[in-house]
């Protein structure tokens, strides 16, 4: 299992504020970005499975 405090950086698909608050729990104290789920797809053209049609 993947131990998340002792990693320096992680990246979290999350509205801004679960993303401050899981940052927070894990103890980082740098500076992060975050991004909501809407933003990527702007910028990234990213796409999950549910934006498929379906058949």
């Amino acid at each position: 299992m993947l131990n998340l405090q002792r990693m320096n950086m992680f990246v979290a698909v999350v509205d801004s504020g679960s993303f401050t608050a899981a940052a927070t729990a894990l103890g980082q104290t740098k500076a992060v970005v975050s991004f909501t789920f809407a933003s990527w797809r702007a910028s990234w053209g990213l796409r999950c499975c549910c934006d498929r049609p379906v058949g």
